[in-house]
């Protein structure tokens, strides 16, 4: 989309009424720590979806989307205005993950748009290679 919180685009994460649909980051090496998924989000047009924040883990033999999703706080409506979401996780050993990011089935095949994420860290280095 061109509706951005910064810069010139933003992504569209379609809804399909009754089913979830997820985006996945490409795969990060990542030290054990603390971390927190930054991203804005925001309503795209009048129908509002659901959206949650996470990651899942990639172990060996496994592609991104075969392990569940790890998620914080239940699904949460969009709003019309772009809105600074957070999810902070801990990992106890070296990991390989993807982010991600949920259009959930409560909104009803409803899209919105994500834009700015980012992925920090307070305690450690992000990178293990």
């Amino acid at each position: 989309s061109n509706d951005a919180i910064e810069g010139s685009n933003s992504v569209i994460i379609e809804g399909v009424t009754g089913k979830n649909k997820l985006l996945y980051s490409e795969p990060l090496k990542l030290k054990a720590g603390t971390y927190n998924i930054v991203a804005y989000v925001k309503a795209n047009g009048e129908d509002k979806g659901f959206y949650r924040l996470g990651y899942t883990k990639i172990t060996a033999g496994t592609r991104i989307g075969d392990n569940q999703p790890q998620y914080g706080e239940a699904a949460t409506a969009v709003t019309e205005n772009w809105t600074q979401v957070v999810y902070n996780f801990t990992l106890e050993s070296d990991t390989e993950i993807a982010l991600a990011i949920l259009n959930n089935l409560n909104g009803k095949g409803a899209s919105f748009l994500v834009d700015n994420v980012m992925l920090l860290t307070t305690d450690r280095g992000i990178v293990t290679e």
